[in-house]
């Protein structure tokens, strides 16, 4: 188990099945960076008081942090469930405060906010699943070119931040 310090707090994290002596992390850089992005208040903080949702979030680390934000999960990992679940238990959080969707569910009717950690294939989905305004927010590594993708499907695409490996991009539905 190991503990992530982000703006929206310290949270322990363990992926799942937890084993000892795992050496890995329950998230990786691209997550923390992610969650620096969405509290900076140069860029934002974003506005997270809508419906927020999250794909591709293995470990669960992006829903636990946000979790006081009621995101939805939506992904078809069993153990990223588990991993989610037993998460929020081990920092004290409800287990309502995440809903757990799959791929198959209906997702929410509106998305204000969408969380994306999958290949780029799923743009174009996120597109249709977000309301009118609403913000897609993309975190990736540099050389994948995502930005050429997202202006393709969206029309706009902003870089938000980045450094040499990671890039956070928002693109906006109008």
């Amino acid at each position: 188990m190991n503990r992530l310090t982000t703006p929206q707090g310290t949270f322990e994290l363990a992926r799942f099945p937890e084993h000892p002596r795992d050496p890995f992390q329950a998230w990786d850089a691209a997550d923390t960076y992610l969650l620096q992005e969405l509290a900076d208040p140069e860029t934002g903080p974003v506005d997270l008081s809508g419906t927020v949702a999250v794909v591709g979030d293995r470990w669960g680390a992006l829903a636990t942090a946000l979790a006081a934000h009621r995101p939805v999960q939506i992904g078809d990992s069993y153990l990223g469930r588990r991993a989610t679940l037993a998460n929020l238990a081990r920092n004290g959080l409800d287990r309502d405060a995440v809903g757990l969707l799959s791929s198959r569910d209906t997702p929410p009717d509106r998305i204000d906010v969408l969380l994306v950690r999958v290949p780029k294939s799923m743009f174009t989905g996120a597109r249709t699943a977000l309301r009118q305004g609403g913000e897609l927010w993309v975190v990736g590594n540099r050389h994948l070119s995502y930005h050429t993708h997202l202006r393709r499907i969206f029309g706009n695409c902003t870089t938000v931040a980045g450094d040499p490996k990671f890039v956070v991009l928002r693109a906006v539905k109008r």
